[in-house]
């Protein structure tokens, strides 16, 4: 009897754990120190060949995610996410919401029938990194806990030696 209530308690968590594991896996960026959860419905972080970051997009087709990390070459974290606005705003996106703190920058807008969310923390010394998340206008409200689930998830990471 009780080597069946632990042959049981084992399956029972090995199904937590595949079922933990299709919530998202962990992506982490050595290069510029930060990490993401990859949200369920998405394929794996396909690296950039710089290995600031990469992309995935959703098993339906419908939403991209992209990550990376850069260098902050004139100003403040906070004048690079600025910029990043203003290069929105030039290709077209009418960003609807946006705040700039000191520890994080988040912008939202629309172009089209296109939806997107951006936010950007604070990485090592002198750099930044961002995730931003485009998904059809149709998707909205099975994105709204996707965004939650990524922002929670967005972080610095041990490891700046500078």
């Amino acid at each position: 009897m009780i080597g069946r209530l632990v042959l049981a308690l084992s399956a029972a968590n090995m199904l937590v754990v595949s079922a933990n594991a299709e919530v998202g896996k962990r992506y982490l960026n050595a290069r510029f120190v930060y990490g993401i959860t990859i949200p369920a419905g998405f394929g794996p972080i396909r690296e950039a060949d710089n290995g600031d970051g990469g992309h995935s997009i959703s098993k339906l087709g419908h939403a991209d995610l992209a990550v990376w990390g850069s260098n902050i070459m004139e100003g403040s974290f906070q004048d690079e996410a600025a910029t990043r606005r203003t290069d929105d705003e030039r290709d077209g996106w009418r960003i609807v919401y946006s705040r700039n703190a000191p520890d994080f920058a988040v912008l939202s807008g629309t172009r089209g029938e296109r939806i997107v969310y951006q936010r950007a923390i604070p990485a090592c010394p002198e750099q930044v990194a961002f995730f931003r998340l485009e998904y059809d206008a149709s998707a909205k409200q099975a994105m709204d806990p996707v965004i939650r689930g990524l922002t929670k998830s967005f972080k610095r990471v041990q490891g700046c030696d500078r």
